[in-house]
């Protein structure tokens, strides 16, 4: 079986998405995942904490999440407090599972 896209966590840094993060982590220790929120240095530590994970930094204002185009992912876990919707209808996330919690 070939690599997994990561699974996106929309405000992986803060105390919901980090918990979903340990959570995922913990159920699927080689899951790729990629911790995505405002602040990269907390992204680039929980991510180095988790283990099997990278950081990105996101903009919510951007319809693109201010991600690369080339980004892609399985799945988004949205832990964040914003109710726009965009985020979950535009690439790289549109067509993939999504959870907001």
């Amino acid at each position: 079986m070939g690599q997994r896209e990561p699974v996106l966590i929309l405000g992986g840094t803060g105390q919901a998405g980090a918990g979903a993060a340990a959570l995922l982590r913990r159920w699927h220790p080689t899951l790729p995942l990629t911790i995505a929120g405002r602040d990269p240095e907390r992204a680039r530590r929980l991510a180095d904490e988790l283990g099997h994970a990278t950081a990105a930094t996101v903009d919510l204002r951007r319809r693109d999440l201010g991600l690369p185009a080339t980004t892609a992912c399985s799945a988004v876990v949205a832990a964040r407090r914003e109710h726009r919707q965009h985020p979950l209808r535009d690439p790289p996330v549109r067509g993939v599972a999504n959870h907001t919690i």
